[in-house]
């Protein structure tokens, strides 16, 4: 069994105007909270292994630095995928996975719009999708 994981905190405020100064960029566009990781798990069967893996994103609600009226807001966002894999010998290995395991939706960046520029997102995440690989080894 293995565990990667990470667990952040950042803690920043914005001061006077958003422009950016030494001590101040008007807040950064980073979570408060934000955690990410993988856990594996693999279990021999005679020469062959069985793998299950899960991998993780979430991030707390943040904002965009130069949001300065505090109008755009990204809602905490959990993205996962899940792997189930089964190797045989050293030649044979297939895996079933799932990405975007909780179908969530999210974006990178958000724009809170004005004058002639339209509200937009971008950066969206992918919905969720399931898939097989197979993989044969040739040679020895």
């Amino acid at each position: 069994f293995d565990l990667r994981t990470s667990l952040t905190w950042t803690r920043t405020r914005t001061r006077g105007d958003r422009g950016c100064a030494l001590d101040d960029c008007g807040g950064l566009t980073n979570p408060e909270w934000a955690s990410n990781g993988v856990a594996s798990f693999r279990y021999p069967v005679g020469t062959d292994a069985a793998t299950l893996s899960l991998e993780w994103m979430w991030q707390g609600k943040s904002r965009e630095s130069w949001d300065w009226r505090g109008l755009v807001r990204r809602d905490p966002a959990l993205a996962a995928n899940l792997l189930l894999g089964y190797r045989w010998g050293e030649r044979v290995e297939a895996n079933v996975y799932v990405q975007n395991l909780f179908d969530t939706l999210w974006y990178q960046g958000a724009l809170n719009g004005g004058d002639l520029d339209p509200a937009s997102v971008w950066g969206v995440s992918q919905p969720r999708n399931i898939g097989i690989n197979v993989r044969i080894g040739v040679g020895n």
